[in-house]
């Protein structure tokens, strides 16, 4: 008898135990699943995401460690919505209140701009105009934003210098912001996506003068300015860079750049004549074996130059006829003998988009 009521009771506390751990569990997932959907909803709907005063008052004085956990956060949330693209409704505004709480977090700022959506200029679709605004409105906000991650003071000095050696000799102007790619990023959204070459070219001047932003800035803000027509401006100052980039021994290249600097700078009128002439002089032109210590070679230079002297030719002898849009009827009209092209686009030739003249590869060839 003593040992059937040690059987009994211990059955019973099995049986107690038991349904006390079903009952745990199902209550568990129950609660876990009613979690995971109010967190899923809350990561779709980001205008119930609190205010950064809120993460600071939940921060209670740490919002640097505050700010990382919110970085690892967006981390899952973008994984789970890359593939439905609804990362776009909340990644800026999170990413935003990231860098509130941790202003010098340099990587919060760059995956920020990656992931702003591209868009197409020629696309008009609700979606993409959707997309758009998003790119519009995020990337507005850092005409404001760069107060924080840079030191106006040299920015503002920085804006009012011309490219080149008047600017980039300027040891005291160096590294105005935290990181150079941030403001290299800017300039590329409001180039390639928003087409506004104005500011585009205000951020590629100032990520030119950062150690770490792309080399290619120093020539992209010049291919920016010259996208609006300033052909002129474009091709003195890419022919200036080539006075002063590495060249062969028998500086070839400098001592034709100089020459081209000085027409271009004594604003000698272009004739086709003048044109003839340097196209046949830049093939003689050899590139110079690659130097990865100096930045640039004044082969590179001088080919940007002469296709901005090239294309801005062809728009001046078009401007009062408007049908003439390719370098056939250019040709056919008798406007050109041929299309003048450097000698890496030899079987280039030129189409007119958006009202500017460019380069494209004639598929004809």
């Amino acid at each position: 008898m003593k040992y059937k009521k040690y059987i009994t009771s211990a059955v019973l506390a099995l049986g107690i135990i038991t349904v006390g751990w079903v009952f745990s569990y199902l209550n568990t997932g129950s609660l876990y699943i009613q979690y995971q959907y109010l967190w899923d909803y809350r990561r779709l709907h980001p205008d119930i995401i609190p205010p950064t005063t809120t993460h600071r008052i939940l921060a209670v004085g740490h919002d640097t460690t505050y700010a990382d956990v919110m970085w690892l956060r967006l981390i899952q949330f973008v994984g789970d919505n890359i593939g439905n693209g609804r990362f776009l409704d909340f990644t800026h505004k999170i990413l935003s209140q990231v860098q509130e709480l941790h202003p010098r977090f340099a990587r919060a700022y760059e995956l920020d701009l990656l992931l702003l959506p591209t868009v197409s200029p020629e696309n008009t679709t609700s979606e993409w105009e959707r997309r758009r605004e998003i790119l519009r409105a995020g990337i507005g906000d850092y005409d404001e934003r760069i107060g924080r991650i840079c030191d106006m003071r040299k920015v503002a000095q920085i804006s009012e210098l011309w490219f080149w050696d008047e600017l980039w000799n300027r040891e005291d102007l160096r590294n105005p912001c935290i990181s150079g790619d941030i403001l290299y990023y800017i300039a590329a959204r409001y180039d390639t996506d928003l087409l506004d070459r104005k500011k585009a070219v205000y951020y590629y001047k100032i990520a030119s003068m950062h150690d770490d932003a792309p080399v290619a800035t120093k020539f992209l803000w010049v291919l920016a300015y010259s996208s609006d027509g300033n052909y002129r401006d474009g091709a003195l100052t890419f022919a200036l860079m080539a006075t002063s980039g590495y060249d062969n021994d028998n500086h070839t290249c400098q001592i034709f750049s100089e020459e081209i600097v000085t027409h271009l700078a004594n604003k000698t009128p272009w004739t086709w004549e003048w044109i003839d002439s340097i196209y046949q002089k830049s093939q003689a032109l050899t590139a110079p074996p690659y130097d990865p210590l100096k930045w640039t070679s004044c082969y590179e230079s001088i080919e940007r130059s002469l296709k901005q002297i090239y294309l801005g030719y062809i728009d001046e002898l078009t401007r009062d006829k408007p049908d003439i849009t390719k370098g056939d009827d250019l040709i056919s009209s008798g406007l050109l003998p041929y299309i003048p092209t450097i000698r890496s686009q030899i079987w280039y030739t030129v189409t007119k988009t958006t009202g500017i003249w460019k380069f494209r590869e004639n598929i004809d060839k």
